[in-house]
């Protein structure tokens, strides 16, 4: 019998609510045309309803409850959370509670986590080989001694589409995992104390490009979409996820199912969000042309679109005014990362694979400059929000000159031209090679900590960075809250100058 099947893609009490200009759950939309297109149809993502609560803690409990109302008593109810890092307290909490209501209930569930968290990896200290994410995620157990996760996927969809298969043909029961041939690529589970499992998960196919709508209270439509995830840049701190490219017919297939959806109505789409991660990138650029000529064209009109854009790109500010004009563009989200070559090479902040010079930093903050300063004179209302990393090899003054840049950014801000400024620490994350060359500065079991400080090693990067001031901003109340990224402001600035 085929398993009732239920994914958790976000966590509403930690991700922002939509805005006519932001992203919203993309990823559920997503997985369900991959499970449909492989011929699995049912799923349900939950919360199947807007969750509003206090604290985590109570929107955990009404997300339990939620999911709980869904479980089947007569066949296996197959759970799927995707965590990533600053969810993955939240996901091993939210398992563990399912984990002792099913028992309670007698209600079988098995439980595999998926997305960004799960990473195969070797990570050596010492000497000797320490947990990765999958291994630390199977050894978790809850406070009856039950295994928090039946299982994890490291990579694409197709593990766990696999595993679906396995269940409806009779192979997979609660707890107890039996494949005829071998496991799928990329599952690992825990067995007699031993984590089995190899290699990793493709991509699953898919027969289109999936488009995620939302509609506002304005009545407007926003479309969500991914052409390709592909970025040659290869910097430290992200993640090498599964490559996926949609074909052009993907995307027209895509855009023409959603204009289905809305029965024809297509005027009310107003804005793009492309979820690409670098889609003007030199391999990127034409097929992204390409595809954003087929959406246009299809809805009828130039969507206002919101975009990443790769910093290294502002070097040549005409062709981004180019890009501004002529697809629409209301919005970029630019990576700047850092205005200092110093903190560049220890973050990897790479542009085609090597890593950014000074000359390289100037350029492009005299680029951003130059576009902003442009794109004011075309009177439209024009957005552009920076992030930037702290580094832990960050010096009092490395860290001024990049907070005196955003401060410089913020400035510029007018009635018109919108410019946010974003901070975060340097987070060592699974998969990346910020986490593999720094084991000896992370903590050990530090994949569900609160924030980025407590994955790092204060009295480690001491040592190693003597005049480092990252420790110093761990002990400053106004960087060390729950959070993990903060909106620049000059009282951020100011706590900066004043560090030495």
């Amino acid at each position: 019998m085929n398993p009732k099947i239920i994914i958790v893609t976000e966590f509403p009490f930690v991700d922002p609510e939509p805005t006519e200009i932001g992203p919203y759950n993309y990823l559920s939309e997503f997985m369900d045309v991959a499970l449909t297109s492989n011929g699995i149809e049912g799923t349900t993502f939950s919360p199947t309803e807007p969750i509003e609560a206090e604290n985590a803690k109570s929107a955990i409990d009404a997300l339990v409850d939620n999911i709980c109302a869904q479980l089947t008593p007569d066949r296996l109810n197959l759970i799927g959370i995707s965590m990533y890092s600053a969810t993955a307290r939240y996901g091993f909490e939210l398992a563990a509670r399912l984990k002792k209501r099913a028992n309670k209930a007698r209600t079988d569930i098995m439980i595999i986590g998926g997305g960004s968290l799960f990473y195969k990896q070797s990570l050596i200290r010492d000497g000797k080989t320490i947990a990765d994410s999958i291994d630390f995620a199977l050894a978790q157990n809850a406070s009856n001694g039950i295994p928090i996760l039946d299982g994890a996927v490291f990579g694409g969809l197709q593990a766990f589409i696999d595993i679906s298969r396995q269940i409806g043909k009779g192979n997979i029961s609660k707890n107890e995992v039996f494949f005829p041939t071998k496991l799928p690529n990329g599952y690992y589970f825990k067995e007699n104390g031993i984590v089995r499992g190899s290699g990793i998960s493709l991509a699953a196919h898919m027969d289109y490009a999936p488009f995620e709508i939302t509609q506002f209270p304005s009545g407007k439509f926003k479309i969500s979409a991914m052409y390709s995830n592909l970025c040659q840049n290869a910097c430290y701190f992200c993640r090498n996820g599964v490559p996926i490219r949609f074909s052009t017919d993907q995307v027209k297939y895509g855009i023409k199912n959603l204009i289905a959806q809305l029965g024809g109505d297509k005027e009310k789409v107003k804005y793009l969000y492309q979820c690409d991660p670098n889609p003007f990138s030199p391999i990127n650029r034409a097929h992204t042309d390409e595809c954003m000529e087929i959406v246009d064209s299809e809805i009828g009109h130039t969507l206002q679109k919101i975009v990443f854009y790769d910093s290294a790109l502002f070097a040549d500010p005409e062709q981004v005014i180019v890009d501004t004009t002529k697809w629409g563009i209301r919005q970029y989200g630019i990576g700047r990362e850092t205005a200092t070559e110093h903190a560049a090479s220890f973050i990897g902040e790479k542009y085609c694979g090597r890593i950014k010079t000074q000359d390289m930093l100037d350029a492009e903050r005299r680029g951003i400059e130059e576009v902003v300063g442009r794109v004011k004179k075309l009177g439209k209302r024009i957005a552009f929000e920076l992030y930037y990393i702290i580094s832990p090899n960050d010096t009092a003054e490395t860290l001024n000159q990049t907070f005196d840049e955003m401060g410089h950014f913020a400035a510029m801000t007018d009635n018109c031209t919108i410019i946010a400024i974003k901070f975060a620490l340097l987070s060592p994350n699974p998969g990346t090679t910020t986490l593999s060359q720094n084991v000896d500065l992370i903590c050990q079991d530090s994949y569900a900590t609160k924030t980025s400080y407590d994955r790092w090693d204060g009295n480690a990067i001491t040592r190693l960075y003597p005049n480092s001031v990252f420790p110093m901003l761990k002990r400053n109340p106004l960087f060390s809250d729950y959070s993990d990224t903060w909106q620049y402001n000059p009282t951020f600035h100011k706590a900066v100058k004043e560090l030495h």
